[in-house]
């Protein structure tokens, strides 16, 4: 079992470099097979301000983490966390700029959760859960109707995106 995960683990890890985009996306490995920073660059969006403000327009580079915990992949699903200030998604917590994945399946792999968390940065309407919402001041803000110049990812990258 124990050389399954190790191969899960790798393989999530060339999914997850084969992402790097020149000018786009930034990945580091952090600690080997467990965690990464990936920063994008080029997306402008709005992110939360400290205390209750309102959000303001951030043009980035934005930075998070996605950690991965033992019993990850089967058990636990990986953790991911904003560095720099966190998007205004009704979705990811103000204080710590964790982010809420909804219901986590072992066979997700990292690199589509970091597509998710680039449809959180562009604020795509269709990563708003507002029955569990983390953030109640980001789903007002949201539900008003805002939105970013750029809507999706194919449009951020000027390419086909095989997102899932």
């Amino acid at each position: 079992m124990q050389s399954l995960i190790m191969t899960r683990l790798r393989n999530d890890r060339d999914r997850i470099m084969a992402l790097h985009h020149p000018a786009r996306i930034e990945i580091s490995e952090i600690l080997p097979l467990r965690q990464y920073d990936i920063t994008v660059i080029g997306i402008s969006t709005y992110v939360k301000t400290p205390g209750e403000g309102a959000p303001e327009r951030s043009p980035g580079p934005h930075t998070f983490a996605i950690m991965l915990p033992n019993g990850y992949p089967r058990d636990i699903s990986p953790i991911v966390s904003f560095r720099t200030l966190p998007p205004a998604h009704p979705n990811i917590y103000r204080g710590n700029g964790n982010v809420c994945l909804g219901v986590y399946k072992p066979t997700q792999t990292l690199d589509q959760i970091v597509y998710r968390v680039l449809r959180l940065l562009l604020l795509d309407p269709s990563t708003f859960n507002f029955e569990s919402a983390a953030d109640s001041s980001s789903a007002s803000f949201v539900k008003s109707g805002i939105r970013l110049p750029v809507a999706s990812l194919a449009e951020l990258f000027g390419e086909p995106v095989s997102a899932p």
